[in-house]
């Protein structure tokens, strides 16, 4: 097989019409299984191959494209940059996206080690047109560009070499073009910068990542969406949020918050803004919610808010906040405030829209969250607190959710139950709620798979649990045990017998 490969690559170079032989070459590529590839193409050459892109025949650029990604993707990432540099550099640039996305991709593999970074970061010129691909009309291009771009900021010689001489150059002409591909470059910062420390005090000494806050001072609002949907971003990263703080960007941000009241455009960023706390305090609960007291006001109160979307990222930003076990602590802490904010969730998933009661539902799932190593006694007494809290009749809530006949409603139900399912005083309250255990391991409630999957992932944390038996009792655990050795899917088989003389 590979004598016929062999044949067929040298046999284009002296054709005219190489069509019919890239079609015959699709074949024989495709008879050989990928892992024995790489052993017949190892010697092949392939410019010819790489010639045939040079062409204005659609079809002949497709049959060869896919060839060439066969050929290469049997090729180590150390051989593509020693034997296919120059024919890579010529595709980057290729009239078609689709050639473009090929050679990029081919490019993106040779970043998987950081030995074979270090191999690239020498390809001066392949790397140049990387970052002019920033620019590239076609999104995938450039998204791929900015991958291997970024993914050069895991060594310390592929951060020298983007953010040194000609390469920052080229980063700083084509922010130049337009908004869009400005933001492309910040883009690659922001996830540049979240590898290390290091990375980010090369970002932060190009100048580039502070012509990104700059932008939050510009007069066009929609720039300054972007640019706080892109700091939030930067933040998600302890190191990031430390620099954002030295740059005096948190300060400017709580100011817009507690302006946003007699700011008319508030309503372009505001959500943003609030995304961006929600991030800080997911990493610093107890510091954000007490030095930004504007946040935890706005928070709370859009809780109750009339506007939907508003609602939404308030319900969400409570849930992303309470899922560790400090934030849920910096949560209580907010006194008659967050016992009110618990009582609006407790509406928000009895009351329609459908769509708000799972967020509602979600945020819940994550406030009830306790791994079992942060089970000490006063996390689990103040989820207690908060369960008798968001409801008069909690188990009622519940219970009338998990049995609604709409699939995600219902899921959403269920993964509560998940998340408190490991608790003692919650399976109490379960094991004492009429019903609970025979609704439980009832198969023939489910007939979705996502039902079924997330009624399986509640048995399961029960059965895990070290105090499931001596809360249910062994003969309801034992049908727990079953429920949960037999999968989400298990279906009793039931057994017709034919009686003699039956019809």
């Amino acid at each position: 097989m590979a004598d016929s490969i062999t044949r067929l690559l040298e046999s284009l170079s002296t054709e005219d019409d190489p069509l019919e032989t890239l079609k015959e070459l699709k074949v024989a590529v495709n008879a050989v299984h990928p892992s024995a590839l790489e052993d017949l193409v190892s010697n092949v050459p392939l410019n010819a191959l790489f010639d045939c892109l040079n062409s204005s025949n659609g079809e002949q650029i497709e049959e060869c494209s896919y060839v060439l990604r066969k050929l290469l993707d049997a090729h180590s990432p150390a051989v593509i940059l020693q034997q296919f540099r120059e024919p890579l550099q010529r595709g980057v640039v290729h009239p078609r996206a689709d050639v473009r996305q090929l050679c990029l991709t081919e490019i993106c593999r040779c970043t998987d080690t950081i030995v074979h970074i270090q191999e690239l970061v020498t390809c001066h010129d392949l790397l140049l047109h990387t970052v002019q691909s920033l620019a590239d009309q076609e999104l995938s291009v450039a998204t791929t560009a900015g991958k291997v771009l970024t993914r050069l900021g895991a060594c310390e010689a592929g951060l020298w070499v983007l953010f040194t001489g000609t390469l920052l150059e080229e980063l700083q002409r084509v922010m130049k073009e337009s908004d869009v591909i400005r933001y492309r470059v910040y883009e690659v910062l922001v996830n540049l910068q979240a590898l290390s420390p290091m990375a980010l005090q090369f970002c932060s000494d190009s100048g580039l990542l502070t012509q990104l806050t700059e932008e939050l001072s510009g007069a066009d609002v929609l720039v300054q969406v972007n640019c706080i949907d892109m700091l939030g971003s930067l933040a998600q990263c302890p190191h990031g949020l430390n620099w954002l703080e030295q740059q005096g960007v948190v300060g400017k941000l709580e100011s817009m918050l507690t302006a946003a009241d007699s700011d008319p455009m508030s309503s372009f960023y505001m959500l943003g803004v609030i995304k961006f706390f929600g991030t800080m305090a997911s990493i610093r609960p107890e510091e954000t919610m007490e030095h930004h007291r504007a946040f935890v006001k706005t928070v709370f109160e859009s809780v109750d808010s009339r506007d939907p979307t508003m609602v939404k990222i308030a319900v969400e930003t409570v849930g992303m906040v309470g899922s560790r076990p400090d934030g849920k602590m910096a949560l209580d802490k907010q006194g008659c405030a967050w016992t009110d904010c618990l009582k609006q969730l407790g509406g928000i998933i009895q009351n329609p829209p459908t769509e708000m009661r799972i967020y509602g539902l979600t945020t819940l799932a994550s406030l009830f969250s306790l791994q079992l190593a942060d089970h000490t006694e006063d996390q689990l007494s103040m989820l207690e607190g908060w369960f008798n809290t968001f409801s008069p009749k909690p188990m009622d809530t519940l219970m009338s959710i998990v049995q609604q006949p709409f699939k995600n409603l219902h899921c959403a139900g269920l993964a509560v139950l998940q998340a408190l399912a490991n608790q003692p005083w919650a399976q109490r309250a379960m094991a004492n709620f009429p019903g609970f255990v025979e609704y439980i391991v009832d198969r023939s409630t489910e007939k979705d798979k996502i039902g079924k999957e997330a009624r399986y992932e509640v048995i399961k944390a029960l059965v895990e649990s070290s105090t499931a038996l001596e809360t249910f009792g062994s003969p309801f655990y034992l049908k727990l045990k079953e429920y949960y050795r037999q999968g989400p899917f298990y279906v009793r088989v039931q057994a017709e017998v034919a009686m003699e003389g039956s019809n």
